[in-house]
């Protein structure tokens, strides 16, 4: 159910971005972002730390957050260090920059490190097919020729599943944590979502298997042979991977919008287990900024594998812009105003993390020798954590070069004009995207796109490119910042009708037109209504309310988020019908995603088989 999972571990910001801010502008409105940063004097870092302590008050108030912390490092080690608020609300803790967070999918950075460490002393390669690096791994269809490779796992491009959510998540005062070693019994029953090699897919799933390929490599468990080769030689002492927050004096607690909550483990260590310090986790940024030594001058890792983790890897046609290295992701676009990215200082590389209650993000500049590591133990960090790193590195990268930031370039310049023929023909119909089905109404004499349950007039502009603006009572088109930055356009690339969002310049794949529906099954109608998950003991489900339905004469389903990611019911997920028992969750391609089965419970009621989960029917709709 990849395209459920979006929200479960927000460890990248996805070529998805797009439509993420969409949702943002439609339900955020006019709410006030912090004050605009104040120019910066050449070597002036006491204005700088001033101004990021400001930020962190402005943002820890404005969200209602537990704590945030921040470093920020350059080649030689730690520039300044800064926290705020409270690590454990409960008890009245302080958060410092020694308190340890988990750190969510950063961690893949470091289980990606350890991997390319084994490559280093050929007891691995990148191109190593994943089933001979795992000889006892099994799907239920054929492993295709040639098969996804440990190089491809570590710039997701294997088409693994974003997810396996059944057991991925449980309270261990509750019930037994599921080891990420039973992962691959567990994918016996999926299929993978595309052909390896096809397009940049995020997955969990793939950086959790290459943990299982290094603890095979060496005969050692994974977390201690991070911790031997990795954490302790970076000077990471209290660092660890764990499924669950350690019993740790200086570990933070999780909270939401302030208030304590009890954070679930994570089956998936290697993908999101790491509990670090934003101190500790900066000690691996200037590793990398350092070509690879800690700061005692041990070399870790080759310079030229530092290197080719922080180059762009081969691009794949249908990836458009979108650019990966070995591990990091670089220039990743940003918001409407570009406070939460870097421009004009070279390639920023960019990690972020999330758990239930714990968010993260690290920027680097490469070119520049700077980089920023912020963390914070609430749910709702997840703008603040980006936000802040930005702004950070940017005013240091002024106060270090005297560098301003660009003004953000616009998606697209309207124009008065109507719609060209071409136009309306390329752009006409379904849409598939992460965030559900979006519908382009082009044979209107004002053409409109249903994104997401909102009506959006549909405007023209420059290099065929279009403009989307709220309509007020289905009439009146309304400006809204965040969506005048975006630019859309409808294109052919690689033999697929794409949708593509300009953010600051750049084209991101946005989703596929899907053709048209063909008349469902009576059985498959049928299978409406609304279904519960069946959950391990002590398992926190990522979803709830999950509803089958149809929705344009499509099978579709619907499901809710917890409210630790943002709460909200998905839009309408298209299902593509394979048989009267079987289909595929449509993602990110119209002929991809995660496997469906449909069998027959006790009572003759309908049961579904989905990503490690059986969903139970528990009513209509």
């Amino acid at each position: 159910m990849q395209a459920f999972a979006l929200a479960c571990c927000r460890g990248a910001r996805l070529p998805a971005a797009a439509p993420v801010l969409v949702v943002a502008a439609l339900l955020a409105g006019c709410a006030s972002g912090p004050p605009p940063p104040e120019p910066v004097a050449p070597g002036d870092d006491a204005a700088v730390r001033r101004q990021v302590r400001a930020l962190v008050a402005h943002e820890l108030k404005a969200a209602g957050l537990a704590s945030l912390a921040v470093t920020v490092v350059d080649q030689r080690g730690e520039v300044f260090a800064e926290a705020q608020g409270l690590a454990d609300v409960a008890t009245g803790r302080p958060a410092t920059p020694d308190t340890l967070y988990r750190m969510g999918s950063v961690s893949k950075l470091f289980t990606d490190t350890a991997a390319l460490a084994l490559v280093q002393q050929r007891r691995l390669a990148l191109d190593d097919p994943l089933p001979q690096a795992l000889p006892g791994l099994r799907l239920a269809g054929p492993w295709p020729q040639p098969a996804p490779t440990l190089g491809q796992l570590m710039t997701h491009q294997a088409g693994l599943p974003r997810d396996v959510l059944g057991g991925m998540w449980v309270d261990p005062a509750a019930g037994a944590v599921p080891d990420f070693r039973q992962l691959p019994q567990q994918l016996s029953q999926a299929v993978l979502a595309l052909p390896p090699g096809t397009a940049w897919s995020y997955s969990n799933v793939g950086l959790t298997l290459l943990g299982l390929v290094v603890e095979r490599a060496v005969g050692e468990p994974f977390e201690a042979h991070l911790q031997r080769t990795l954490l302790s030689p970076l000077g990471m002492a209290d660092a660890s991977f764990s499924a669950a927050p350690p019993d740790h004096p200086r570990m933070a607690a999780g909270h939401l919008k302030g208030q304590p909550r009890a954070e679930p483990a994570l089956r998936d260590v290697p993908a999101g287990g790491l509990n670090a310090s934003v101190r500790e986790v900066g000690r691996f940024v200037t590793m990398q900024l350092a070509g690879g030594r800690a700061a005692d001058g041990t070399r870790l890792l080759d310079a030229d594998l530092v290197a080719a983790m922080q180059q762009p890897q081969p691009p794949l046609p249908l990836d458009l812009d979108w650019r990966t290295g070995l591990g990091w992701l670089i220039d990743a676009p940003g918001d409407a105003d570009g406070r939460d990215s870097v421009r004009g200082a070279g390639p920023v590389l960019e990690h972020g993390g999330a758990t239930f209650h714990f968010r993260s993000q690290v920027l680097v500049l490469p070119a520049q020798g700077l980089g920023v590591v912020v963390a914070s133990n609430d749910a709702r960090a997840q703008a603040a954590v980006r936000r802040v790193a930005a702004q950070a590195l940017a005013l240091q990268l002024q106060a270090r070069r005297g560098t301003v930031q660009p003004p953000v370039r616009a998606g697209v310049e309207l124009q008065d004009r109507p719609f060209t023929a071409d136009e309306r023909a390329a752009c006409a119909g379904d849409w598939l995207t992460p965030f559900g089905l979006a519908r382009l109404h082009t044979d209107d004499d004002k053409p409109w796109a249903d994104l997401f349950g909102q009506r959006l007039a549909m405007l023209p502009g420059a290099e065929g490119r279009f403009g989307l603006r709220l309509q007020v009572l289905g009439l009146l088109p309304v400006d809204l910042p965040q969506l005048q930055g975006l630019g859309f356009a409808c294109r052919a690339v690689a033999g697929r009708q794409l949708l593509i969002a300009w953010r600051d310049g750049r084209p991101l794949r946005l989703g596929e037109r899907l053709p048209p529906p063909e008349p469902l099954p009576p059985e498959l109608v049928a299978l409406q209504g609304r279904y519960a998950v069946e959950t391990l003991p002590g398992e926190t489900p990522t979803l709830t309310d999950v509803r089958m339905e149809v929705v344009g004469g499509r099978l579709a389903v619907r499901a809710r988020l917890p409210e630790a990611f943002g709460g909200q019911l998905s839009g309408p997920l298209p299902v593509g019908v394979l048989s009267a028992t079987e289909g595929r969750l449509l993602g990110p391609f119209a002929d991809g995603g995660d496997r469906l089965q449909v069998l027959r419970g006790d009572d003759g009621s309908p049961v579904i088989l989905a990503s490690g989960w059986r969903l139970r029917r528990t009513g209509g709709l």
